[in-house]
């Protein structure tokens, strides 16, 4: 039987198994597409999986999670793609599922930014 048929039915224990052979590269893309399983995961799994993509440890696009991370994650983010401690996600990409107030308050850093330039 297909595992993703079966995603509906399982029990976080289950998923937790799952996405830790994600993380040891013991079931990879060609077996199971992650983005598939998504959306049957809890955020702690989802900001497992994303976080391994971030840093390369999965071959799967990060990008490809965003619809499934929370707020505060998305923040947490933008603040790391702003400090550079993250490449792999540019804050354009991100922008989409920012909350307007995170938006705004990058929006104000970058204008002070402009400004001191041309001071």
């Amino acid at each position: 039987m297909n595992v993703i048929k079966m995603l509906p039915f399982l029990e976080t224990e289950d998923l937790d198994e799952l996405v830790e052979q994600i993380v040891k590269k013991e079931i990879t893309n060609e077996h199971i597409t992650i983005y598939a399983i998504i959306p049957f995961l809890e955020n702690r799994q989802v900001d497992k999986l994303f976080e391994c993509s971030l840093k390369g440890e999965i071959d799967v696009c990060p990008a490809g999670f965003l619809p499934f991370v929370e707020d505060e994650k998305i923040k947490d983010i933008a603040q790391r793609i702003d400090k550079g401690e993250i490449t792999t996600l540019s804050m354009e990409t991100l922008m989409p599922f920012m909350d307007n107030g995170t938006i705004r308050e990058f929006f104000k850093s970058e204008l002070s930014n402009l400004k001191s330039k041309t001071e």
